[in-house]
């Protein structure tokens, strides 16, 4: 028997069979995560439309799922990957899902009232659940070598680098180096480093076959890709208990919300990528991998550019009324310390903002605001934006192509793979590394050409003061409650579908 309902925020009416009641699905029009009712009475409405797909084979399973597509949704994010990259899953995602924003509201309110109890009682064990160290040099774990790699499409050669693991932020996870098959010349090729997208902002990110399409066509113009994790990944938010979150959480801010993990991708890049040009390494990202590569290129001058497809620019205003408990769950620091909004003036390489204006997840207005700010402070910003394309396909459509004619300009010349004799590549002359603050070497930002060896920012925290209180922040448009946009784009998994 079809069972008949509306999706409550929108009223579009639905039908599927009754062996979908109870699970979860996203509202093709309105992008609303709802739950199938229990059917109510044996004569239902006759179908208005499978939004599975139940009623007939389930199709075979493909790389990039269309933009409206609505499929099977298990409650997890993004399962943490526990082998290679073959064996992750497939599609893409973005910041945050709406479901969790309830959840996580109580349990920061529960953590945050015990926090305030415990003060000033010498409650040790309390106040270390929520310190974590934010300063001082950032330690670099060995680093293996990439090994021979493997040709996963034609022009394209993949290695995947388990980094060696321990107690200290950025020893864990996986890297994943991309060069073009044929390009081995010393210091020929660009490149382009990136993280995974579809965090919540609050923990970490790991890397999935899904996250392919926002990698390779940087490799397929000529750019070496080095794409990294970030600690503090969960295999199912939705489940996770309050513990596991906030240790999660915990670890994030341990390496500065992705900074330490990106701090190291770039030092083995330069170590072990001889193929690479110093010179011309630029960090990119859509979405909350967006928010960190500006984050990145706001903290390291050795960047020659950034750019950024709809990143959350400001954490804190995400967020709203929740932020102010989960500030009292101690995790302050990523509304000021660690929101791009917070530190535009460390900006200091030049900066591509690419944004759709009916993007339904982060407000393109962000975007434009942010953009008129900076050029106001004289920082060099190209902000592009197209009417339609929403969230995901904005940027794959047309973001990641405009974006390369950018990086090509930035660059001097449209980038060219180049051969080499054949033989191994000799390594990079060593150079000394220069004194460091905060993780980052100091001194002034390096000329667009130059000896090998790059100076960092200014010492101390580099961090400037969070704005005054002046009010309620004007409103964005429509949006779900704060923090919690509606679900984006899904990515496909093996083990189940997964749309957010």
């Amino acid at each position: 028997m079809p069972i008949s309902f509306n999706c409550p925020q929108c009223g579009k009416s639905y039908a599927t069979s009754d062996d979908t009641a109870g699970k979860r699905a996203r509202c093709k029009q309105c992008g609303n995560t709802m739950t199938i009712p229990r059917p109510k009475s044996a004569g239902g409405a006759p179908p208005i439309e499978d939004i599975y797909g139940v009623a007939s084979a389930p199709p075979p399973r493909r790389s990039y799922p269309d933009e409206d597509e609505v499929l099977p949704r298990r409650p997890a994010f993004k399962p943490q990957s526990k082998s290679s990259s073959g064996n992750s899953g497939v599609g893409k995602k973005a910041i945050g899902g709406g479901s969790v924003l309830v959840f996580l509201l109580i349990i920061a309110l529960k953590v945050g009232l015990r926090v305030a109890l415990h003060q000033g009682k010498g409650d040790a064990q309390q106040q270390a659940a929520v310190a974590v160290d934010t300063k001082g040099p950032i330690a670099l774990p060995a680093f293996p070598d990439p090994g021979p790699g493997r040709e996963i499409e034609p022009g394209v050669k993949f290695h995947e680098i388990r980094l060696p693991g321990g107690n200290q932020p950025g020893f864990g996870g996986k890297l994943w180096l991309y060069l073009p098959s044929d390009a081995q010349g010393l210091q020929s090729l660009p490149c382009v480093m990136i993280t995974g997208a579809g965090s919540t902002l609050l923990e970490g990110m790991d890397l999935g076959d899904g996250d392919r399409p926002e990698h390779l066509p940087y490799v397929h113009a000529g750019y070496a890709v080095m794409a990294f994790e970030l600690d503090g990944a969960l295999p199912d938010v939705r489940s996770a208990s309050s513990s596991q979150r906030s240790a999660a959480s915990r670890k994030f801010l341990a390496a500065r919300a992705g900074l330490v993990n990106a701090h190291i991708a770039l030092e083995y890049v330069l170590a072990k990528v001889p193929q690479v040009d110093p010179q011309r390494i630029f960090a990119a990202g859509h979405s909350s991998a967006g928010t960190l590569a500006l984050l990145f290129a706001e903290h390291e001058p050795r960047l020659k550019g950034c750019v950024a497809y709809a990143p959350c620019i400001d954490i804190g205003e995400r967020f709203g009324a929740t932020g102010v408990a989960l500030r009292l769950a101690g995790l302050g620091d990523l509304f000021t310390k660690y929101s791009p909004k917070m530190n535009g003036a460390s900006l200091s390489c030049p900066l591509f903002l690419f944004h759709a204006l009916d993007d339904s997840n982060v407000p393109a207005s962000s975007s434009i605001q942010w953009a008129d700010e900076l050029k106001a402070q004289g920082k060099n910003v190209t902000l592009e934006t197209v009417p339609t394309g929403n969230h995901y396909d904005s940027m794959i459509q047309q973001g990641i192509p405009h974006a390369i004619a950018w990086l090509q300009a930035e660059s001097g010349a449209a980038p060219i793979a180049q051969s080499a004799p054949t033989g191994p590549v000799a390594p990079a002359p060593a150079s000394q590394p220069p004194p460091v603050a905060n993780g980052f070497p100091t001194g002034p930002r390096p000329p667009a050409s130059g000896a090998n060896g790059f100076p960092y920012p200014p010492p101390g925290n580099g961090f400037p003061p969070p704005p005054a209180n002046s009010g309620p922040m004007p409103p964005r448009g429509p949006r779900m409650p704060p923090g919690f946009p509606p679900p984006r784009r899904p990515r496909m998994r093996p083990n189940g579908g997964n749309p957010f």
